[in-house]
Formats: C-alpha cells, structure tokens, sequence
C-alpha cells in the first residue's frame, strides 16, 4: 500500500503535463489561418502547407480547418492551371515565331514566291506602263497554324519587303536572333497606358542586313523588313524606326 500511495502524485503529474501539452491557443490558431492565407496569396504552397499543418494543431474548429483547406487545394489549382497556360502559350509563340523566320528567310530575296496568288495595287494613274508597271506595291500571305504571315513588297525590286505577323506574346531583339538592340521607344498600348517598342538589327546568318520591330506586349506585330523598304514607302518610318 505504501508503494501505490507514492506513485499517485507521479501519475497525476504525469497526466496534468499531458494535458497541457494537448491544450490548443486561440491566438496561435488564428495567427496559423491568417499566414497560411498569406501563403497562398502569394503562390508560396510550401510556407503554406506548413502553416495549414500547424493550424491543425492549434485549432479546434473542424470546420474551419475544413474550409481552409478547399481554399488551399482551389488555388494550388489555379495557379497550376495558369503555369500550364502560359508555358502552352510561350510554346505557341516560339512554334509561330519559329515558323516566321523560316518564311522570311526563303522569301526575302523574292517574295512573289511567298504566296500562290500575290495581290498588287493598281498601278499609278500617271504611269505609262499601265497595268504592265511593276511600280507598286504587293502583298502575299500566308498561314501557319491559326495565324498569318503577311508580306509587303514593291513588284518592281521584290527585296524591299516587309514581312510581319502578330505574336500572341511578347517577344525580343534576343529571342528572335537579332541581339543588336538599335533603339527603343514608347507607344500607346490598352488602358492609357504605353509599351516598348524595339528596333534590332540581324548582323550574320540568312537574314543578315534585315530590321526587326516589334513591341513588348501581348498580341503585336512583329516585322521584319529590308531598309529599301524604307525607301519605297517612308511614311513607314514613323512606326518602323520611331522617328
């Protein structure tokens, strides 16, 4: 008996130690709620999941833990969902851009032979030549995928072409193989607001002595062009070389 009586107040004590290591902290709770949000507000699911473990701990609401973590699943989701479409876009970009250049590159010195069916503008009033003249300009387009490749040149020195086509995201002097950055500037864009806009130049390979333009915004136009293009038809200068 004198044995037993000595071991109760350990089992008590042991029991009361217990105890209040189990005990849950309001404060504790909602500060493990509040960061996890945070977390996942900012796309940072590691810090997040961790915190969502820690609230379990903390708090006794089941409901809450519940619904916080529908909240972390749905926007592990989302942004997943917009990581795959932006690489299914950049990869959409990088195919079409990839088709471009290829286009320019067997076109450039002739474009005629860009399309099966050219269409040239009438020829000038005053031109003795008539419908025989080959001075004036001609478009010929062509189609890759969903989009357009489009060619503007002058008949009679096929050379001084324009070649464009809209990209459905942003683009550089870089990635199109022209790291000769000319100049840059700024154009209206959506919203009021403006975008860059670059001029580089191709200094070796196939398209060496060609201009690109084109802007750092979704859904613009890059061109492609030969400087007697210029000549051709300066009221093209504006937007081509931002003068």
């Amino acid at each position: 008996m004198q044995r037993t009586f000595r071991l109760v107040p350990v089992l008590l004590l042991n029991a009361a130690f217990l105890a209040g290591c189990n005990q849950l902290d309001p404060e504790k709770c909602k500060q493990a709620l509040d960061v996890t949000r945070q977390s996942m507000a900012t796309a940072d699911f590691a810090a997040a999941q961790n915190w969502r473990t820690y609230a379990w701990k903390q708090c006794d609401d089941k409901a809450a833990l519940e619904a916080l973590d529908r909240e972390l699943t749905a926007k592990q989701t989302e942004v997943e969902a917009r990581r795959r479409e932006t690489e299914a876009r950049a990869a959409a970009k990088r195919a079409l851009l990839t088709a471009f250049l290829s286009w320019v590159r067997d076109n450039r010195a002739d474009p005629s032979r860009a399309s099966a069916a050219p269409v040239c503008d009438p020829p000038a009033a005053d031109d003795p030549k008539g419908d025989k003249s080959e001075n004036r300009f001609c478009a010929a387009t062509r189609i890759a995928g969903t989009s357009q490749l489009a060619v503007r040149y002058y008949q009679a020195q096929p050379s001084a072409a324009r070649f464009s086509v809209k990209l459905p995201e942003a683009t550089s002097c870089t990635e199109i193989g022209a790291p000769t950055v000319v100049k840059t500037w700024a154009v209206p864009a959506t919203g009021g607001r403006t975008a860059q806009r670059f001029r580089c130049s191709f200094t070796s390979g196939p398209l060496a002595g060609m201009q690109a333009v084109g802007s750092e915004a979704v859904n613009a136009e890059l061109y492609l062009f030969d400087p007697a293009y210029l000549e051709k038809e300066p009221a093209q200068r504006t937007m081509l070389e931002g003068s």
